[in-house]
Formats: C-alpha cells, sequence, structure tokens
C-alpha cells in the first residue's frame, strides 16, 4: 500500500504481489480476543491511512498490471480498477522437498502459530465434532495456556498434543503422514503454511477468508480440500470438524503435490506479458499428468479478458469421501 516512483517513469511496471486488506469476519470478532481486536482495529487504520496517500493513488492508477495476492485486498481498491486487477498469491510459487509417506494417521495438524488472527480455538472447538482423531499443535504462542483450559473445558484434553515449535523436517514428516491439516486463520493474507501442507500432498481443511482461501481453490485435486465458509462459529466449528473427521476415516489415497506449478507459472508469464503489451496467449488446460496421478484437472478459462487462469471451482465443504453440510 505504499507508493511507488517507478509509475512516474512511463515505462512498464507491475504493482505487487500487494497484500493488507483483509479483515476478519464480523461474526468471528469475538474469537479474536481484546488483542487481537486491537490488531484488527490498528490494521485496518493503517490500511486506510496508506491508501489515503495520493501518491499511493497515483501508483496504483499509473501501474501497467495490479497484482494482488486475495480477493479481500482487490476488494479494497477503488471500484474501477478492480476488474484489471489479477488475484496471484506469492505463497503459491513456495516448493517443498518430497517427504516420505509411512501412512496416514488420523491425526490433524494445526501447523499455525498459536496467536489470534490465526484462530487455534475454532480448530479445538471443532474437535469437538471429530471424536475419531487427534489434534496436534505444532507451534508455540500465547494463546497456549487459554487453549489447554479451553481442551478440558471441551472435554478433548486427551486428544489434544501442544508439540510447541518443531523443526521444519519433522513438521512435514507429521503433515505428511496426517490425515489432514486444518488451518483457521482469520485474517490471513498469503498462506504459506498452507501452501506448503498442500505442496507435501496434505489433505487440508481451510476456513474461507483471504490470502487461504486464493490458495485452496488452487487446488489441483479438490478431494483433498475442504473449504469452509465463515458464517458464525458454532457453525464453523461443527463443519471444520466433520471434515477432520471424514478424513480422518477416509484416508486419501493420493500424497503427490495439490497445486499445478505450471499453471502458475504461466499466470506469472501472462501477467508479465501483459505488463510488456505483448499478445497474451490463451491458457492451456492442466497438465495431462494430473489425470495419470489420479487428480482433478481444472481447465483454464479460454477468454482472453481474464490473463489469470480460473484454477478450480468447488463446493463450500468438499472434504475427501464425506458428504455436503
Amino acid at each position: 500500500w505504499l507508493p511507488s516512483p517507478v509509475t512516474d517513469l512511463g515505462l512498464p511496471s507491475i504493482w505487487g504481489p500487494v497484500a493488507g486488506g483483509v479483515t476478519a469476519p464480523r461474526g468471528l470478532w469475538k474469537r479474536l480476543g481484546i488483542r487481537g481486536l486491537f490488531d484488527e482495529v490498528l490494521d485496518r487504520v493503517a490500511v486506510g491511512l496508506c491508501a489515503a496517500l495520493p501518491a499511493t493513488r497515483r501508483t496504483w492508477a499509473r501501474a501497467t498490471v495490479r497484482v494482488v495476492q486475495n480477493e479481500g485486498t482487490k476488494n479494497r481498491l477503488p471500484e474501477h480498477l478492480r476488474p484489471s486487477t489479477h488475484v496471484l498469491n506469492a505463497a503459491l510459487f513456495n516448493t517443498v522437498a518430497p517427504t516420505p509417506m509411512v501412512g496416514r494417521d488420523p491425526v490433524v495438524v494445526f501447523p499455525s502459530s498459536l496467536v489470534s488472527r490465526k484462530c487455534p480455538r475454532l480448530a479445538l472447538e471443532a474437535l469437538v465434532h471429530a471424536p475419531g482423531v487427534r489434534l496436534e499443535f505444532a507451534h508455540s504462542g500465547p494463546q497456549e495456556p487459554m487453549l489447554r483450559r479451553l481442551a478440558v473445558k471441551l472435554g478433548v484434553a486427551d486428544r489434544v498434543d501442544f508439540l510447541g515449535q518443531i523443526p521444519r523436517a519433522e513438521l512435514f514428516h507429521r503433515l505428511t503422514n496426517a490425515s489432514a491439516a486444518v488451518f483457521t486463520g482469520v485474517r490471513e493474507e498469503g498462506g504459506l503454511a498452507l501452501a506448503e501442507a498442500m505442496g507435501l500432498g496434505t489433505p487440508v481443511v481451510v476456513l474461507a477468508v483471504g490470502g487461504a482461501k486464493t490458495i485452496a481453490k488452487s487446488a489441483a485435486d479438490p478431494g483433498r480440500v475442504a473449504l469452509i465458509q465463515p458464517v458464525d462459529p458454532p457453525t464453523i466449528a461443527r463443519r471444520l470438524g466433520e471434515a477432520m473427521e471424514a478424513f480422518g476415516q477416509n484416508p486419501a489415497p493420493s500424497h503427490l503435490p495439490n497445486l499445478h506449478p505450471s499453471l502458475l507459472d504461466d499466470a506469472l508469464r501472462r501477467i508479465m506479458d501483459e505488463a510488456l503489451g505483448w499478445p497474451v496467449a490463451v491458457p492451456e488446460a492442466a497438465p495431462e499428468e494430473a489425470d495419470q496421478r489420479g487428480a482433478a484437472p481444472t481447465p483454464a478459462s479460454p477468454r482472453r479478458s481474464s490473463p489469470v487462469p480460473q484454477l478450480s471451482r468447488f463446493p463450500d465443504v468438499a472434504p475427501a469421501g464425506g458428504g455436503r453440510s
């Protein structure tokens, strides 16, 4: 949201990928706590002030191409700029080394830090509705004492493990062999941990907010993704839990990466072509190898007016082996 003098030089320019426009759904503010709510308000004010700068407005207006990390940030731009602004999350370009899979255990991993904006208590409340799985908090954070008390209050303390901040190699091993990973962030701009989990082939249960929603909707195999809409907290907890239970009881057989790197590279190339004024190629269909490995490829949109492909579309809740909720 800061201005750039590059757009004043008359040269082709790309503004982005920009983040900072995601806000927590109002219905979940109570789950943030006082500190989290203060951070939410502070973030809104900071972005609003930066967006009000004349230099910033001049930058986004003069940029040849605008790229944002999520729909929330896109919606903070002036309405007349939104149709020509591309959504492309930088976390999707992250790659992880393959990790050997021994076998999927009925375990769900929460790999994010235990802070208010990650809303780990939603995952804990979801565990009430997933009696057949264990929940592992594979990180540390200031909310851990509260979560330990809440686990006892909810009667699930015997199915919760607090592992603290563990080495990345151990985290990747646990993710690869888990039945799923759960992501309940209410103010996610990017979603690097989610992209890593999907890169490892781990099924994911995701609250559909901000950058996490963008990444989850880029899945090569939607059957390994449960995207939960941010409605009221009790309904969210129930749907999260049902998806966790479904993945735990019906382990996904595939452990291959659940992203299409070639589509992402192609999207970035088309953005560069548009910035340079070169002809924009029609997006190609998903790689054929997706068919060979049992994934569900999604053809890109053939319309030239939308240079970044729509990578996938699927229901709000799509747990493997489970029904809709």
